[in-house]
């Protein structure tokens, strides 16, 4: 089984425990884990973010409909 835990992280405090989480689920048999981020949201509908970042930890993005 294949977990993915998906966070966002400003000062890399949540990138911690991400990380630490994912170890967590690995250490149960047959089971492994995915550890993407996110991008920044707002409380609108604007884009805080314009691409994916060229650097740092694999990134997951979500296209809404609308």
């Amino acid at each position: 089984m294949e977990i993915l835990v998906i966070y966002y992280s400003l000062h890399g405090h949540t990138a911690q425990m991400a990380r630490h989480i994912a170890r967590g689920v690995e250490e149960i048999d047959g089971s492994s884990a995915r550890v993407r981020t996110v991008p920044p949201v707002g409380t609108g509908i604007d884009r805080k973010t314009s691409q994916i970042p060229e650097e740092g930890p694999p990134y997951g993005a979500s296209h809404l409909a609308g």
